[in-house]
């Protein structure tokens, strides 16, 4: 059985792509030398993911000493929001590079995977503690306290009083096995993703 896949397409202006690195100080902004970018919204993911291309005409990726864990911050507006000045900012970190290819005597093509930053600072993290309240409270509570992150809540939960102790979990995972045990009042599941638009 195949997956069903929605895919859909917006026009964006990247104001700044920022890559930094904990080994270099040196930081490279690569907006003009990016010629594709997708971002993946996925309701079964709770982070983002993105493959971008870029043309590394200065060698880039070898005085960055690139090698997956560096962070990507991009700034851009959705080209119908510019005159509104509404800007969006996402972090990823680079997973890894998943091609180079020859693009001429002096440039390369470089196509890289990031994930949203969210996953890499929810891995360093361990919730193991008691929490009482509908599952989508827990939640919130959560991504608060250990992410700095709001929830986005629709729908209201059919169990109103749980008390559970998250064994031993990292945020996005307790949250991901709290959110197995949410239904709607109408019998309807909840999904726990991340969205381009909004933290």
């Amino acid at each position: 059985m195949s997956e069903l896949s929605i895919e859909s397409q917006i026009e964006i202006k990247i104001t700044e792509a920022v890559i930094s690195s904990d080994r270099t100080p040196v930081t490279i902004d690569i907006k003009n030398l990016i010629s594709d970018f997708e971002i993946y919204e996925n309701v079964t993911n709770p982070y983002l993911t993105a493959n971008i291309i870029f043309i590394d005409q200065e060698n880039i990726v070898q005085d960055m000493d690139i090698q997956g864990g560096e962070k990507l911050t991009f700034n851009f507006y959705h080209v119908e929001e510019v005159n509104k000045g509404i800007e969006i900012k996402k972090e990823f970190v680079i997973d890894s590079i998943k091609n180079i290819a020859k693009a001429g005597e002096r440039d390369e093509v470089v196509r890289i995977h990031c994930t949203e930053f969210i996953g890499l600072v929810s891995s360093l993290q361990n919730v193991n503690r008691v929490y009482t309240g509908s599952p989508t409270e827990m939640i919130t509570k959560i991504t608060s306290e250990f992410l700095n992150r709001d929830v986005l809540k629709i729908g209201d939960d059919s169990v109103k009083d749980m008390k559970v102790i998250v064994p031993n979990m990292h945020p996005i995972e307790a949250c991901l096995w709290l959110k197995k045990r949410a239904l709607t009042k109408e019998g309807f599941p909840f999904f726990f993703f991340s969205t381009i638009g909004v933290d």
